[in-house]
């Protein structure tokens, strides 16, 4: 698993399964069984890839109050 101060992504194209599985930290296969059970919506191509925003809503929905943890802290 690549550290997340290592990720080198271009936040504005698709992502491959492997890419996929080392952002959110499940192996492979369990991206696919994901897509299977369109729980991440995917070009359904070759290679099989999902786009930012797709991601991101999967992500959200896990966790739907995780941009808590990127809000800049209140000084009072």
């Amino acid at each position: 698993m690549i550290p997340a101060n290592n990720f080198n992504y271009n936040w504005n194209k698709y992502f491959t399964i492997s890419e996929i599985s080392e952002i959110i930290g499940v192996e492979r296969s369990a991206v696919y069984r994901l897509i299977k059970n369109n729980k991440i919506n995917a070009s359904l191509g070759t290679p099989i890839k999902v786009s930012k925003k797709q991601l991101q809503n999967y992500v959200l929905k896990k966790a739907p109050k995780a941009p808590v943890l990127w809000e800049v802290d209140k000084q009072y």
